[in-house]
């Protein structure tokens, strides 16, 4: 009986260890994987988790855009920040980018997330700049 309970906690640590989900972002404390500066904005924190459950956290969508174009990581799903609601992510494939040098953003590209269209285009009346779907924020990224 004992042997089955051990193995049963041991099998509970390792599926808790490939665990493929994202994870809060402790701002002030966590560091960017990318530029290894402390991630301090709520407006701007990303993550890519990999195919492993390994979670890499990022201060902004600039440096988790180069951090893709240098890796060769299989994700199995990347999340952005809503700039409109912070500390809440999205999926970035879902999410709509705008780049205005009206909003500044951590690594100086001014590119800010937002989870719906709609909110960008309001954003993007107010403050001017260009908007973007995932594939085409990637592509002009792309090295």
């Amino acid at each position: 009986m004992r042997i089955i309970t051990i193995f049963c906690l041991l099998f509970t640590v390792v599926l808790g260890a490939c665990s493929q989900s994202t994870k809060p972002i402790e701002y002030g404390k966590d560091n960017c994987h990318y530029c290894q500066m402390k991630i301090m904005d709520p407006k701007f924190g990303t993550e890519a988790v990999t195919k492993k459950g390994r979670v890499y956290k990022f201060d902004s969508s600039e440096c988790l855009l180069r951090y893709l174009n240098d890796s060769d990581q299989e994700h199995s799903h990347i999340v952005v920040t809503d700039f409109a609601s912070p500390k809440t992510f999205v999926g970035a494939d879902s999410a709509w980018f705008l780049v205005s040098k009206n909003m500044p953003s951590p690594m100086g590209g001014f590119l800010n997330a937002f989870s719906d269209k709609g909110t960008a285009e309001k954003f993007k009346n107010e403050k001017g700049g260009d908007l973007h779907d995932w594939s085409s924020i990637k592509s002009a990224y792309d090295r």
